[in-house]
């Protein structure tokens, strides 16, 4: 007598859905898809053919220990040197090269705010197809001795701990981690209130959020972070508290274990 063989219980872990979503893939094919923000499961759930029950939250687990022993090593010698001949304040920004991470957004506020800030700065740490497009707006724009391309930043909390301000001007992100990376270490941020960005960050209490895209809404919240240091500084102790709170790695290895016995283990 021969039984019938079970297929294994499947699941998955979707950080970004581009188009539209098939229903098949998430009702039949996995069991389970984990996506990093409520905001991303309401997308994913405007196709009504998709089961709620297959969709679950997990919010990623960050190890603290790591983020800070890298946060006390040494930045790459051409960065360190760059900072150094390039004193001032110092916007921060890790993000692969991609049009939706928003430097173009950076790159024009931020020539608006030299006016303003005249020893301003803006690392754009991360590689990508816009390397050349951005050096070039870097040039275009009269940038050079604000805006440094640094390339891929090993160790890049070492980075957010030299920053004035990290920001997240992207125009849109499923969760995003520079934010919430440099919140845990204290660092302030500003960020777009896009996608789940709004799930790691309480406007005005943790950090300031800013629409997307909307340059001139950039100029005017960075002009009043650079201003205020002391109120930014207290929304970051806050988001700090939050951070090291809400993304321990140990509520997400529980959370991931708990949906898995509820969905894929038979009693």
């Amino acid at each position: 007598m021969h039984r019938k063989r079970q297929r294994p219980c499947l699941i998955r872990m979707r950080t970004y859905q581009p188009g539209i979503p098939h229903a098949w893939t998430y009702n039949r094919l996995f069991d389970l898809t984990f996506v990093p923000s409520a905001e991303m499961r309401r997308q994913l759930l405007a196709n009504p053919r998709i089961r709620p029950d297959r969709i679950r939250v997990l919010y990623p687990g960050f190890l603290f220990e790591q983020i800070d022993r890298d946060a006390a090593t040494i930045l790459p010698p051409h960065l360190s040197a760059w900072l150094d001949q390039h004193p001032g304040p110092l916007l921060v920004h890790a993000a692969m090269l991609r049009a939706e991470k928003g430097h173009d957004v950076l790159l024009a506020a931020l020539a608006q705010l030299v006016k303003k800030f005249p020893s301003l700065r803006y690392v754009i740490a991360g590689e990508g197809e816009r390397r050349e497009v951005l050096t070039r707006a870097i040039a275009t724009q009269g940038l050079v001795e604000h805006a440094y391309l640094a390339g891929l930043v090993p160790h890049i909390a070492a980075l957010y701990q030299r920053a004035t301000l990290v920001v997240q001007p992207s125009l849109y992100e499923p969760l995003g981690m520079s934010q919430s990376e440099a919140l845990s270490l204290g660092i302030p941020v500003v960020a777009s209130r896009t996608g789940g960005i709004p799930e790691t960050i309480t406007h005005e209490h943790t950090g300031l959020l800013v629409a997307p895209g909307d340059v001139s809404a950039w100029v005017t919240t960075l002009t009043w972070a650079l201003e205020h240091p002391h109120e930014m500084k207290q929304m970051a102790s806050h988001g700090h508290d939050f951070v090291r709170t809400q993304f321990l790695m140990s509520k997400n290895i529980e959370a991931l274990l708990t949906a898995i016995t509820s969905s894929c283990v038979k009693t």
